[in-house]
């Protein structure tokens, strides 16, 4: 078995001024599986999506 991933972060986080929206994500996704997002409004997922994407970066 190898230890590959198909999504690795490690420390992450995005900021909009004095707001961080997402601190210090470390996140491993394996090949062919299902992850799902899961929080409050305003918690960061669709923030932590388009930093996946490279819709915005990271800071």
């Amino acid at each position: 078995m190898t230890n590959t991933s198909a999504i690795r972060t490690h420390d992450l986080t995005k900021s909009y001024g004095r707001l961080t929206a997402v601190r210090g994500l470390n996140l491993s996704v394996a090949p062919k599986r299902i992850t799902a997002f899961l929080g409050q409004n305003g918690a960061g997922k669709s923030t932590t999506i388009k930093m996946l994407l490279g819709m915005t970066r990271p800071t």
